[in-house]
């Protein structure tokens, strides 16, 4: 399946040169405040906009979810900003609602870099309609906790019909968790760097499907491990078969319920 644009590494720095941000502030989180350019299409002030295969495939909709807009995605378009911080987020909260078509998927991600390198990453890559604004939570694992710049990326899905509305962004720090309510009590990598073969342990609290997918450093989906497999409660090692895939970093994000881990990963 075609997946979001990637193409958005030098335009992320351009626009961290532009920024001087608090940190933790997302600009323009609420997207209450645009602009119009060319004098056809309104684009969110602080954002960055690629507007994939049509012109006007990032708009300013209404309501928002609080305040007079939102922002919508859709057929590759895709929006992003960034924040100078030396604070490691562990969360990005949005409110969201969704249609899909032909088994398409719509996506957030959260980068972490330092010295713009890479260090983590959240994903969150939705794949069932959300017909009323819904709170979603995108946990970003913590494999480094320095950081100086964070990266958000807003994408809509490839086929007709499937858009991602977006509003009232904000982070979370490691002190607004109050209670762990992860089903995945346990994530680990066994091998890691990885050659051809890879084992994943992981300890569910309750009976859940699971999803295994792998994504490149930049967003790309790789391969699929598992696709809403089913698990009863307990300790399990899944064997992945990584024959073919080129050496270099990646995410492996695991999904279950409306939980995500990613694990970081080198493949040589």
């Amino acid at each position: 399946m075609k997946r979001m644009k990637t193409k958005f590494y030098s335009l992320f720095f351009l626009i961290l040169g532009a920024l001087a941000l608090k940190a933790q502030t997302i600009p323009n989180s609420g997207f209450e405040d645009w602009t119009l350019v060319g004098g056809q299409f309104m684009t969110p002030d602080h954002w960055n906009c690629n507007c994939g295969d049509f012109a006007n495939t990032i708009n300013r909709t209404e309501p928002g979810h609080n305040g007079s807009y939102s922002i919508q995605a859709f057929m590759n378009g895709y929006a992003e900003t960034g924040i100078i911080t030396n604070i490691h987020p562990t969360q990005l909260t949005a409110f969201t609602r969704v249609t899909i078509t032909n088994f398409d998927a719509v996506h957030i991600w959260v980068n972490v870099y330092n010295q713009g390198i890479l260090v983590d990453t959240g994903i969150w890559d939705y794949r069932s309609p959300i017909v009323d604004w819904q709170q979603v939570n995108i946990p970003i694992s913590q494999h480094s906790a320095i950081c100086d710049s964070v990266a958000i990326i807003v994408g809509g899905g490839n086929s007709v019909g499937t858009v991602l509305w977006a509003d009232d962004l904000s982070f979370g720090t490691a002190t607004d968790i109050e209670e762990n309510t992860s089903q995945l009590s346990s994530v680990k990598l066994l091998n890691n760097p990885v050659m051809d073969k890879a084992r994943l342990q992981l300890t569910l609290q309750q009976e859940e499907k699971l999803s295994i997918d792998l994504y490149d450093v930049s967003g790309r989906h790789v391969r699929t491990f598992a696709d809403q497999q089913s698990f009863t409660s307990g300790t399990y090692r899944k064997d992945m078969d990584f024959t073919g895939v080129a050496p270099g970093v990646y995410f492996l994000n695991i999904t279950t319920g409306e939980e995500r881990r990613a694990i970081k990963l080198v493949k040589r």
